[in-house]
């Protein structure tokens, strides 16, 4: 089935989720009528079952929610080229000696 709107497939089917639990419709139901309806590109029943459950606890959006996590700066050009200058002298380094020969931690 061919799905005619540009919103991501995840977000619609929280959409549809969010409004099937809003109108009473059983988790086992509201799992099934998604599966149904977008087939292989469902979400997976574990997924649907919690955000089923999001709903259910009160929250409204269906977007996620923003991450807090590290900024990964470690893959820069320049310390490609330490960790090439470092091999270049030593191929048999550990992991561990050469984070610290080029001091990327």
């Amino acid at each position: 089935m061919k799905h005619p709107t540009s919103v991501p497939l995840k977000l619609q089917q929280r959409c549809n989720i969010y409004f099937s639990q809003q109108m009473g419709v059983s988790m086992s139901v509201t799992v099934r009528s998604i599966q149904y309806v977008y087939g292989d590109a469902a979400l997976s029943a574990i997924q649907i079952r919690h955000w089923f459950k999001e709903f259910q606890n009160g929250r409204e959006t269906v977007v996620d929610k923003p991450r807090h996590c590290k900024e990964r700066s470690g893959c820069t050009q320049e310390n490609i080229d330490k960790v090439r200058a470092a091999l270049d002298q030593d191929n048999r380094m550990s992991l561990a000696s050469l984070s610290v020969a080029c001091g990327i931690p």
